[in-house]
């Protein structure tokens, strides 16, 4: 599949979501890094990036408004898996997530 500037949205920011964002980014994406953890800092996540100026991080409640023009979404938490599926399937084109 080609990532060239497709929007993607990777939840988590821990070992697997900052490798999908390196990965994704590598492949030309741009990355949305996502998590509900509002205690964090930005910038100590980005500094665990590869490509850090192909990612955008967001922190704490997702605003709808960054889910518009998503081309992929991808999650590595099975948990929010039902969440994903049952709010914001109307602004993705494709899920890839585990146990689908």
């Amino acid at each position: 599949m080609k990532m060239d500037k497709k929007r993607v949205l990777v939840f988590g920011s821990g070992v697997s979501g900052i490798s999908a964002a390196d990965l994704l980014a590598a492949q030309g994406a741009r990355v949305l890094l996502y998590d509900g953890n509002g205690n964090q800092e930005p910038e100590q996540i980005l500094a665990k990036l590869k490509k850090p100026e192909a990612v955008e991080v967001i922190l704490g409640e997702l605003p709808e408004e960054a889910l518009k023009g998503l081309g992929i979404m991808t999650a590595w938490c099975v948990g929010i898996q039902a969440v994903i599926r049952a709010t914001w399937k109307k602004y993705i084109k494709k899920y890839d997530g585990v146990g689908i």
